[in-house]
């Protein structure tokens, strides 16, 4: 036995190592099997709920209350990594590893300074704000997804801080912790809903704290192994520094428009029968599940061999490596799309209907579910050519793509919500998808990268 892990781990180190592509398959392996971990402990979660909850009210009311939150998060953090990690491998190849962590420490400053003032600002305008996404909620409903928002947001900060702490990992070519410790969040959930049953949705939120704290410990283990501080160090406005702000506030427009689209195509659901918010999120989840195997593990892969080869000149080396990825995405999106579509009220029957699921909700989710699978090959592959852009620091044009998918996302589920019901938000969220993955495609071929 011990002969066969030997061997096999040799041949997993030849094929994960040597090449440009060949680390960047380990990367990609590493991090879609972490991903699918962590993706199969969330679909654990929602499977408690759709027993405990079906499409209740409760449901809704929890979920319209983490949109803003779980926007937060998005905004701030999830632009960091694609902010960060080009300008902090550039200053690491060329400058070394102090002026780096110059950087990062920096970085995390102003990260957590947005974090906090932004979670603030939201709190003042929830009284606004929470009425105009539940705008059909009766006064008990939202009046429970209030109590709920208050809860739920402190998680921002906790949450945001672990995908930051997370980036520096992945620039450091670390990727398996980073991508492994989100699966302590929905884990905890579990339990806290098991052991807490007699507090109801309030035991789901205690165990999501417990989760996200043991998450950043482990994080901060990991990162104390590498050297890098793990706290904020502000110094002042470097020239580094105000080049990454300069990347930084187009991301996070960005990634504000795309949680943005989610958002809104909740408000529009929530303005249909009740139920119809729970109705949406049950479908997207499997469809979730595949984008996120397919986005985080290219994109977390992809980003920091692109921004070292970009730091080097290597064009040619990139542009191979778009090529043979792009035609694998494909060759994989394609068909899981196609047996999501023909297969998914099967998939929807044995993943949820049990307890108060019942089989009328099979139905309309199934629905969901079919034309939200439509975005996968679009999705993946924006992926794909917005990290390339990324790391080119091509984030205006990030923007501009970003800005007109939300838009359409936006007319086209207002358009179809009224022909289709909830499925039509679905189908306008794949339509969006599409139009903004022609448009990367257009973008990238007028890049350096296509130019040499």
């Amino acid at each position: 036995m011990e002969i066969l892990l030997h061997q096999t781990a040799l041949r997993w180190r030849r094929l994960s190592s040597g090449t440009t592509n060949r680390r960047i398959f380990g990367a990609t392996i590493v991090v879609g099997g972490a991903t699918a971990f962590v993706s199969l402990t969330l679909v654990t979660r929602d499977l408690f709920l759709a027993a405990i909850y079906g499409r209740s009210d409760v449901l809704d009311a929890f979920l319209i209350a983490g949109a803003l939150p779980l926007l937060i998060v998005s905004v701030v953090a999830g632009s960091f990594a694609p902010a960060v990690i080009p300008t902090f491998i550039r200053l690491r190849e060329h400058e070394g590893q102090a002026a780096a962590q110059q950087l990062y420490s920096g970085a995390l400053s102003l990260g957590i300074g947005l974090l906090i003032a932004i979670s603030v600002l939201l709190a003042l305008a929830s009284s606004i704000v929470l009425p105009l996404l539940g705008s059909r909620f009766e006064p008990e409903k939202l009046a429970l997804t209030q109590q709920l928002f208050f809860l739920l947001l402190p998680t921002t900060f906790l949450a945001g801080l672990a995908i930051m702490w997370s980036a520096a990992l992945n620039a450091g070519e670390r990727f398996a912790l980073a991508a492994l410790t989100p699966a302590l969040v929905p884990v905890a959930a579990i339990f806290g809903l098991l052991l807490g049953r007699s507090w109801g949705i309030h035991a789901l939120i205690f165990g999501m704290y417990v989760g996200y704290v043991l998450q950043l410990c482990f994080l901060g283990r990991g990162l104390a192994r590498q050297n890098v501080s793990l706290w904020p160090h502000w110094q002042g406005l470097s020239l580094a520094l105000r080049q990454l702000v300069a990347h930084y506030v187009p991301l996070m427009v960005s990634v504000t428009l795309t949680g943005g689209a989610l958002i809104v195509s909740q408000a529009v659901a929530a303005s249909l029968d009740p139920g119809s918010v729970a109705a949406l999120t049950y479908g997207s989840k499997v469809v979730q599940l595949v984008i996120g195997l397919g986005t985080v593990a290219v994109a977390t892969a992809v980003l920091p061999f692109f921004s070292k080869a970009i730091a080097m000149g290597n064009w040619d080396q990139i542009r191979q490596t778009v090529q043979q990825y792009a035609w694998l995405i494909l060759l994989a999106t394609i068909s899981t799309t196609v047996a999501i579509v023909v297969f998914s009220e099967p998939i929807v029957a044995v993943l949820f209907q049990r307890g108060a699921f019942t089989g009328a909700d099979t139905a309309l989710v199934a629905r969901v579910q079919a034309f939200y699978a439509l975005q996968i090959p679009f999705y993946v592959l924006s992926a794909l050519c917005g990290s390339l852009l990324a790391s080119l620091g091509a984030n205006r044009e990030i923007l501009r793509i970003t800005a007109i998918s939300f838009l359409l996302n936006a007319i086209f589920a207002l358009v179809l919500v009224g022909v289709m019901g909830v499925a039509g938000i679905a189908l306008a969220t794949a339509l969006a998808q599409l139009v903004a993955f022609c448009l990367f495609a257009i973008t990238l071929r007028k890049t350096s990268v296509f130019a040499h």
